[in-house]
């Protein structure tokens, strides 16, 4: 017993390229509608920057949240001094202590060659917010870590 074949219907060449035209078309419409696309994401990833890099206005005496996603240390004159960074303080981090380390547990952190330790997740510790003193202002924000978030 044979299988019947089926034959395709038979499209004329101007058909074709009809056809061909419209796929590139909506081809097209669809690349425009990514590059839109992506303009958008790129503009909203600029705002979260932008928001992230300016905190919220703090009053001294309080503490702060942040999600810290790395410490560095940085040996000087033989002595160990740790910064933490993370959220919208990751250029300079915020200084801790070894004791708050300590009480922490985490001075036994294995560093890699740039003396950095990395958190993945991100570890959620409180800072205390204080005055300073920078260019003759007196400004106000995280100074040091004083533990983990509850």
């Amino acid at each position: 017993m044979n299988a019947p074949t089926t034959q395709p219907d038979k499209v004329t060449a101007t058909e074709l390229r009809q056809q061909i035209s419209e796929i590139f078309g909506e081809l097209e419409q669809l690349r425009a509608d990514v590059i839109q696309l992506t303009e958008q994401i790129q503009a909203m990833r600029q705002g979260l920057q932008t928001a992230a890099s300016r905190p919220a206005a703090q009053t001294a005496g309080q503490t702060i949240t942040i999600p810290v996603t790395r410490i560095e240390r940085e040996k000087r004159k033989g002595t160990y001094y740790y910064r933490m960074l993370g959220g919208p303080y990751t250029k300079h981090g915020i200084r801790v202590w070894p004791e708050v380390l300590e009480a922490m547990n985490l001075d036994k952190l294995e560093y890699d060659k740039q003396d950095e330790h990395r958190f993945n997740p991100a570890l959620i510790c409180l800072a205390l917010v204080e005055e300073y003193e920078s260019n003759g202002e007196t400004k106000t924000g995280p100074q040091k870590i004083i533990g983990k978030a509850p």
